[in-house]
């Protein structure tokens, strides 16, 4: 399975990885490296931070934030109707901000979860990513 991770916190990363392993994870730590990413590859999972950088944002398109990834993801909806997409951040109303989007696009329906990544553990994690 082809993992795209965007989170700029390496403790995140490192316990992703924990739970994550025999699948090919790619991490972003920036919007711009998340869409050179999605440009290069196709992703069945996308994981996507809402705060990029010490500063905490709203509900602004900034240009590092998963917001930013959120908004290439809606224009090019057709190349990513398979992809489950993960909203992980711990910014409420970044995540939210981010949910609304995904949901009022024509990616209503599909595999879509708000999860903040302190509620994920490892069984979350191996159940949507499935044993190796």
């Amino acid at each position: 399975m082809n993992i795209l991770f965007l989170d700029d916190s390496v403790y995140r990363y490192d316990t992703f990885m924990k739970y994550t392993e025999g699948h090919r994870v790619c991490w972003a730590k920036t919007a711009s490296e998340a869409l050179d990413l999605l440009e290069e590859m196709n992703f069945d999972q996308i994981w996507l931070d809402h705060d990029l950088s010490e500063e905490h944002y709203s509900g602004v398109v900034d240009e590092n934030t998963g917001r930013r990834v959120v908004q290439y993801i809606i224009a090019a909806t057709e190349r990513f109707s398979n992809a489950a997409i993960i909203l992980h951040s711990l910014n409420p109303v970044g995540a939210e901000t981010m949910y609304i989007d995904l949901m009022a696009s024509a990616l209503l329906g599909r595999n879509i979860y708000l999860l903040p990544f302190a509620w994920q553990n490892a069984s979350f994690i191996h159940t949507l990513c499935g044993d190796t």
